[in-house]
């Protein structure tokens, strides 16, 4: 969960350079085992004029991506 010091930082950022930020809702993530111990996963999805391109992946010890966050490759079987 952020802190309220972490969040202070955000929301200054936010004020400064509003047109760099998007909104999301908030929702649980959920952890899955790692070799080492629970992770975070996030999946994203690269797009050109609309359409989908690329999936990107990062793995995070808790429920946070952020620059402590992991990338990790995306394999897609079919």
């Amino acid at each position: 969960m952020t802190g309220e010091d972490q969040w202070k930082r955000i929301r200054r950022a936010i004020r400064w350079s509003s047109g760099d930020w998007i909104a999301q809702r908030r929702f649980e993530a959920a952890a899955v085992t790692g070799p080492q111990g629970p992770v975070f996963p996030q999946v994203g999805v690269y797009t050109v004029d609309g359409a989908a391109v690329g999936i990107y992946g990062r793995l995070a010890r808790r429920p946070l991506i952020d620059c402590w966050s992991q990338d990790v490759a995306i394999f897609i079987e079919e």
